[in-house]
């Protein structure tokens, strides 16, 4: 026979006790109040990273603009103005010691010069106050009637420790060894201490005659004479016209065109030249010196003096 199916009262009452108390849980839970929507927030971009800056330019493509270049409108030139007359070569030239130099007794002095009587040449060191303290004759090595160089000691004696000297070169005429050139250069003696040497070179003459020339026969009466230089003092000029015996027989004083700033400037003067007979002689153009008076430097021509 079948079993006998269960009566309700039979059934667990476990599984009944569990949901109960699971409702009853539930109801005396609290409950969550619902969440009120907030304000919309738009999202704010990132800051995209920026290009690191390339030291390489762009490729050039079609698109590229060209790049015009115009030249420059020319500005104004300025064209220096010719020297007023144009000065030969120094008939003496000095390249030691040069302009500046200070030197000790026993210097060494290099030159050129020349042509001179019997190729002499005569050498003068003069201190500040014009007092002589050395004088010395040496010789060109040329031949007779030429240029050459020249090369000799100068010593020299002084109670300062320093002083402004001047070294004072002469050369002469070939045919009666009259003074035709002088060329003077200012130096430091120094009795103490270390010389210091500068280079000096050949440039062109202080003062030069440009009419007559040399070699030219003038008949006696009134001579014209043209030329041209420079000077460091006042700009005055002493032209003077020199017989065979070295003697001056005429002679004025004019001023340089340029004044006294050192420019080359000209100069025109007459003489009234007379003399008992027909001779060789020269014209000459001088600075002098304003403390002792003597020719600081001279220029000469030879010419023929025709009666």
């Amino acid at each position: 026979m079948g079993k006998p199916a269960a009566s309700q009262s039979d059934r667990p009452l476990l599984p009944m006790l569990v949901v109960g108390t699971l409702m009853l849980l539930a109801a005396c839970a609290p409950r969550a109040e619902p969440v009120q929507p907030g304000p919309a927030v738009s999202p704010t971009p990132s800051p995209r990273p920026s290009a690191a800056v390339s030291s390489t330019p762009p490729p050039l493509t079609a698109a590229t603009p060209a790049l015009v270049l115009e030249p420059p409108e020319p500005g104004p030139t300025v064209t220096p103005a010719p020297p007023p007359v144009h000065l030969p070569d120094s008939p003496i030239a000095l390249f030691e010691p040069g302009p500046g130099s200070q030197v000790l007794t026993g210097f060494r002095v290099v030159g050129r010069g020349g042509p001179s009587f019997e190729e002499r040449v005569r050498l003068r060191l003069l201190a500040s106050d014009g007092r002589l303290l050395h004088e010395k004759t040496t010789i060109l090595y040329a031949f007779p009637g030429n240029a050459g160089r020249f090369v000799t000691f100068l010593n020299f004696e002084q109670t300062e420790v320093a002083d402004l000297g001047r070294l004072q070169i002469d050369t002469f005429d070939r045919r009666y060894g009259r003074l035709a050139q002088r060329y003077t250069q200012e130096l430091v003696l120094l009795t103490a201490g270390s010389g210091r040497l500068r280079p000096g070179h050949q440039g062109p003459s202080r003062l030069a005659i440009q009419s007559p020339v040399d070699g030219d026969r003038l008949p006696m009466g009134s001579i014209p004479i043209e030329g041209g230089g420079w000077t460091e003092g006042d700009g005055q000029l002493v032209v003077q016209a020199i017989d065979r015996n070295g003697t001056a027989v005429a002679s004025t004083t004019i001023q340089l065109s340029s004044g006294t700033d050192g420019t080359i400037g000209t100069f025109s003067a007459t003489l009234d030249v007379v003399l008992e007979v027909s001779q060789f002689g020269r014209l000459a153009v001088a600075e002098l010196d304003p403390v002792s008076g003597e020719p600081l430097y001279l220029f000469s021509i030879e010419v023929y003096f025709q009666r």
